[in-house]
């Protein structure tokens, strides 16, 4: 996966999520597929980090499309061990 497609990914987490708090068991959408979600995009965060020799590589690049993600990505998983969703 490269590195525009994690944070195209990322974009899914916030309405994923509302569509399990807000549709509840009647959804197709999870908690569970919501985790796995978060977890690959941690996973391809992981295996493939940005190199320093990349062109497009700069700061706003780095965080938007690197960092914010798997910040996100965490948050919702370690959330929901403290807090889990109700349905």
């Amino acid at each position: 996966m490269a590195i525009h497609e994690v944070g195209l990914q990322s974009a899914l987490i916030p309405a994923f999520e509302y569509c399990v708090s807000a549709f509840g068991q009647d959804s197709s959408y999870t908690k569970g597929k919501l985790a796995d979600l978060c977890h690959e995009l941690i996973a391809e965060t992981d295996a493939h980090p940005p190199s320093l020799s990349d062109d497009q590589f700069d700061p706003g690049f780095f965080l938007s499309f690197w960092t914010y993600p798997k910040v996100e990505a965490l948050a919702y998983v370690i959330f929901q061990l403290v807090f889990p969703l109700r349905h």
